[in-house]
């Protein structure tokens, strides 16, 4: 919500297309991101107590929030690559941005499909990312700097052991 809130005054104060809005839609898409692979400590410090009710519950002594409140939504994929998309053409259309920046923009946006299972949509977009940076003059070395490297986007904590019954 508070990333929502960021957008919605920096849109308001500076317009639709501000570079400023980048930071804000990045922690927007990954907040999403965590919805889909949460850690254990946002589900619940005892897995005897949590559940998951459509009914009304409150979140940290606040309002209520029920399954119809968007931010209750569990599957936010179209709103995250839409916020990553929005990143791409920001930074493209921003003067000031340089080739790395673009091309980050782009692995952000290819990273999100991949987690969300787009293989095609990824490599497709981790091709853009890289002729962005081919068209930039970056030479070999630099760019094995950067795709060279296989980093985990997503780090799954096991479940931990269950005490035996009895």
């Amino acid at each position: 919500a508070l990333y929502e809130q960021a957008v919605r005054i920096i849109e308001a104060n500076f317009g639709p297309d501000d570079i400023r809005l980048v930071d804000a839609l990045r922690g927007l898409a990954a907040t999403y991101r965590q919805e889909r692979y949460p850690t254990r400590a946002l589900l619940s410090r005892n897995d005897d107590d949590f559940s998951f009710s459509t009914g009304p519950s409150t979140v940290g002594g606040g309002s209520p929030l029920y399954a119809e409140d968007a931010r209750v939504r569990l599957n936010r994929y179209g709103d995250g690559q839409e916020a990553l998309e929005r990143v791409v053409r920001i930074v493209d259309a921003h003067e000031g941005s340089t080739p790395r920046e673009r091309a980050q923009a782009r692995l952000d946006l290819a990273d999100w499909y991949l987690v969300f299972d787009k293989w095609s949509s990824a490599f497709e977009t981790y091709a853009a990312a890289r002729e962005r940076l081919v068209e930039a003059g970056w030479d070999e070395p630099r760019m094995a700097d950067l795709f060279g490297k296989p980093s985990p986007l997503v780090f799954p904590i096991p479940e931990p052991p269950r005490r035996p019954s009895g």
